[in-house]
Order: C-alpha cells, then structure tokens, then sequence
C-alpha cells in the first residue's frame, strides 16, 4: 500500500472528466442520508453552553500515555512516560542498561517546561563499574552501587529551516551522588569505602538533521556534536572529573537508502598516579571500541565508520503476533586508543551485523533486533553478540 507506482505520461489515453465513471465507495452517503439531506447550514443546531472552570494543573498532571525501549548510546532504556495536558509537565520512569559497563539502574525524572529554562530533577539508583588495565596481569573489575540526585537547567533553541531540522541547547546541573562500599586499589592491595561526591556539569549539544524517507536507516546529510563536562567539588570524598566531545556526521551510501555515519570522540579524566584512595572515574559518554570490554583510561580518542544497507524488505505478517518490516545489513570498523596509568593501548576492530526491524502486538513502535560479528584487530580474536536497537546486549 505504500510501494511508489509509476504509469507512462500519454495523453492519448486521456479521458475527459465528464466521461470518467466515479468509482469512490461514498462512505459519507451513510451520514448524509442520516442528516435528512441537509447541511450544516440548513440543520438546526442546538446550542450547549458549557460551565467554565479552573483547569487544576496538579490535579491532572500525571497522564500516562506511552512506553517503550529507547537507545540512549550506551545505554537501552526502558521506560514510560506522562505529559499533562499543556505538555509543561513529564514524567518518565524506567530502567537503565549499560551496554558498556553492563551494569543496571532504575531511575524516575521529572521536566517542567512552563518556564524558560527548563527544569529538570532526576533520581538514580543503581550499580557502577570501573575495570582497570593494570600492566601485565588480569583487569580488576570493580563494582559498586550509587543513588543520585540530580537538578537541571537548559536552554533549548529550535532553529529549524526547510528541510533540515537545527537544535542547540545548553544546559547545567548540581549532582549529588552517595556511593556505597565504593572500592579502591592502591598497585598492590584493595580496600572498601564509602563516600559522597557533589558533580557541577555543565553540557552542550547541537543537531542539524535533514528530513529523510521512511525506507532510509538514517538522515542523508546530518551533523551531531555534544560536549560535557563534570567536576567533583572540592569539599567531596572523592576527586575527579570528566570532559568528553563526541561528533557524527551523516551521508549518503552508493545506492539508494545506503548510509554512511562517521563518528569522532575524546575524553579526559585525571591521571591515575594521584590518591588513589579519593579516585573516582565517571562513566563514558562515547560508546567503547565494539568488540572489547570497556575499561577505564585517563584520555582516549576514537574514530569510527559505518556502513548500512537493505537486504529486505519481506512485509511478512505472522497474524497479530507480528509483522516483520525489513532486514538490514551493516559494517563498521572502530579505532580507539587512549592510556591508563603511563602505559597507551589500543583498540582496533572490525565487524558486521544482520538486523531485523519488526513491530510485535500491533504496536506501532518497531523493535529492532540482530546479530554483530566484531573481529578485535588488537588481539586477533573476535566477539559474537546480541543487538538490540543496534547495541549489544
């Protein structure tokens, strides 16, 4: 029903109007036959006042009305959401996967949009994990749970034209995070620790995205920059801070509804030769080298490319079960290299993936689910994972 149809432009074969039999089912003739043949005009309507009154802002603030899995680079997010009538107030609760870390939270955020900026507050518990690459033995994998509180202010600007749609947006927050039986690791002995710590941070993000057709995986021509910063106060049980500047550029594939993505990251934080006792190292912001397990590194940059293109499209229908959209093929190859502790490493892989688009339930949000093949340059070994939403799982 949505295959684009082409006939010859012949105007021998045109008709005149008035010689061209109406073919249309007339679905209206049920409501005009019902009218009595009259119109709007002719009818006699009667006329209903309606009482007014105070809209109750608290009263109708919470209005559930969606929930879905969403990926949020690194992590899939399963959540719901509620918007009130006058959309100045959301509500969304959920679950957080870590893809990287491969750790979990649950967490509930609140927006109110009434006002300029907008406000936001966030509330987090969940587990945290840091993996070092000590030289020359196994990585220590440490892991931890933390609640947070978090307050936020942004700024957003639409500045959309035509065909593309620009966002810009600046924002701030104050963090308050509690870690419990936090660890630490002097080079040669391991103890437990509990703290606080109180991040400011500060964050800018820019999108400039040209509308694109259903049947394209991505935006023909599009360009992504974000950029953070986070630093623990002074005052705090530990000390640290991250800055991270993430990039993605879009274009075209050889072929119709191909798409190349080119991707360029950086992050910083402190170096490890301090107090290790008071280190404390924020999850990354840029997705790690796909094939390898994420670990910590004061500084990293990465490159990346990306390669999508159909290999089907079956509209196959498994009767209210589901409907199996499209089937796509992938590849990339990613370049990460950054340092821990005096000593540089790098991750270098290369890799593709099958995918399925598929909508389960008639529910009109599709899933996407597949298979990616990461070879690790870097070793010579090689990673077999699930995806989901196009992020390992």
């Amino acid at each position: 029903g949505y295959n684009i149809a082409e006939i010859p432009l012949d105007t021998i074969n045109w008709k005149p109007l008035q010689n061209v039999a109406g073919t249309s089912p007339s679905y209206y003739q049920l409501l005009v036959d019902q009218e009595g043949g009259q119109t709007i005009h002719d009818a006699e309507i009667v006329e209903k006042k309606y009482p007014v009154e105070d809209y109750k802002k608290f009263k109708n603030s919470i209005r559930l009305h969606s929930w879905g899995v969403y990926p949020t680079v690194p992590y899939l997010d399963l959540n719901f959401t509620s918007n009130n009538y006058l959309n100045t107030f959301a509500i969304k609760g959920g679950y957080l996967y870590n893809t990287d870390e491969k750790t979990n939270a649950v967490y509930l955020a609140f927006n109110y949009t009434k006002f300029y900026p907008i406000f936001s507050f966030v509330s987090t518990f969940g587990e945290m994990r840091n993996t070092y690459p000590i030289n020359n033995q196994s990585p220590l994998d440490l892991k931890w749970n933390e609640f947070s509180l978090k307050a936020g202010l942004s700024v957003p600007f639409n500045l959309s034209r035509g065909t593309y749609s620009t966002n810009l947006s600046v924002g701030m927050s104050v963090q308050y995070i509690e870690a419990f039986d936090k660890p630490y690791r002097y080079i040669d002995e391991i103890a437990s620790n509990r703290g606080n710590l109180s991040p400011l941070s500060l964050s800018f993000t820019f999108s400039n995205v040209r509308r694109y057709a259903t049947r394209d995986f991505a935006p023909r021509f599009a360009q992504l920059l974000s950029l953070d910063y986070k630093q623990i106060m002074p005052y705090d049980d530990y000390e640290g801070y991250l800055f991270s500047a993430r990039s993605h550029f879009y274009f075209p594939g050889l072929l119709a509804h191909n798409s190349v993505r080119l991707g360029a990251s950086y992050e910083k934080q402190p170096d490890y030769d301090r107090d290790n006792s008071k280190s404390y190292y924020f999850s990354k912001e840029a997705r790690f080298a796909r094939g390898y397990s994420s670990v910590v590194l004061e500084e990293f940059y990465k490159l990346s490319a990306d390669y999508q293109l159909p290999l089907w499209s079956p509209d196959l229908s498994i009767g209210p079960l589901a409907y199996i959209k499209r089937i796509k093929l992938g590849g990339f190859y990613d370049y990460l290299k950054g340092s821990f502790n005096n000593s540089n490493r790098t991750y270098e892989s290369l890799g593709g993936s099958i995918r399925f688009e598929f909508n389960v339930f008639r529910i009109r949000y599709p899933l996407e689910f597949g298979v990616q093949y990461a070879y690790r340059l870097s070793d010579d070994d090689y990673e077999l994972s699930f995806l989901l939403l196009g992020l390992p799982i």
